[in-house]
């Protein structure tokens, strides 16, 4: 008989068929149980956290490490609850990656979490010693942060983030390139509202809104206001060259004033 020849079309389902096999994420069996406390990073291990935080996604300290399972339950609820909000995932490679809308069903209650990890190690699935989660009430949902290169040494490519706690959505509130790369700090809200913010940004030319390119790049992230305090209530300082004594704070003042007024959008008493 004849052999006829395979189509071509069928010869691409087999072979998209075979590399999915052969990417499957393999499933726990012949499991090994172990005392020890799986190797993770970060380290959640018997951590309080907020009813609201973002999924603490970690990865097991093992370079041999092939796959790893989670799974974590409440263990404070009714039984069909425990179910409903029960996550089992199992990931290949090292990284325990959350689904963030399970993740939410899983904290949303307060109390305890039993975790158990099981990682897939040169070919042998272990199962680690269980640990707890404890839930409590929500925190504020945003944070905001200097970002700056990590060894602190000297001060480029600065920005000041925020950073939704909830999940992992970012966004810069001033970027060292709308700024010339000048030195940002001493950030803050007012009454811990995240729609009113204030910076202090060195600039060049004795004050930061003395040159027209600082008022420009400043008003690009905001609006600028002015705290409007009488000299009488402010203090001379002998460690600041400029304001040593009252009568060089009403000289500064007088100069600069005009420049106050033409940069500022608005007036805070």
């Amino acid at each position: 008989m004849k052999r006829r020849p395979i189509p071509h079309s069928m010869m691409a389902v087999i072979a998209i068929l075979l590399l999915a096999l052969a990417g499957c994420t393999p499933t726990p069996e012949n499991v090994t149980k172990s005392n020890a406390l799986p190797p993770m990073y970060p380290d959640y291990i018997d951590i309080t956290m907020p009813c609201n935080i973002a999924p603490l996604n970690f990865l097991v300290r093992d370079d041999h490490c092939e796959a790893v399972q989670v799974e974590a339950r409440h263990c404070d609820l009714m039984p069909e609850y425990e179910e409903e909000t029960a996550i089992t995932l199992l990931n290949k490679g090292n990284e325990a990656i959350f689904d963030i809308d399970e993740w939410k069903k899983l904290i949303h209650h307060v109390g305890n979490i039993e975790v158990k990890v099981t990682a897939l190690i040169n070919g042998t699935w272990m199962e680690y010693k269980p640990f707890f989660w404890h839930v409590t009430d929500s925190i504020d949902s945003h944070l905001t942060y200097r970002l700056i290169e990590p060894d602190y040494e000297i001060y480029q490519n600065l920005t000041l983030q925020e950073r939704c706690l909830e999940n992992f959505d970012e966004r810069s509130i001033s970027n060292y390139g709308l700024v010339g790369n000048r030195c940002m700090n001493c950030h803050t809200y007012a009454n811990r509202q995240p729609n009113l913010s204030m910076l202090y940004l060195r600039g060049e030319g004795g004050g930061a809104i003395l040159n027209p390119d600082n008022v420009r790049r400043l008003r690009h992230n905001g609006l600028i206001c002015r705290i409007d305090r009488d000299l009488e209530r402010l203090s001379p300082s002998s460690d600041r060259p400029l304001a040593s004594d009252l009568e060089k704070m009403r000289a500064l003042y007088r100069q600069r004033r005009e420049a106050y007024l033409r940069a500022t959008d608005c007036r805070i008493d």
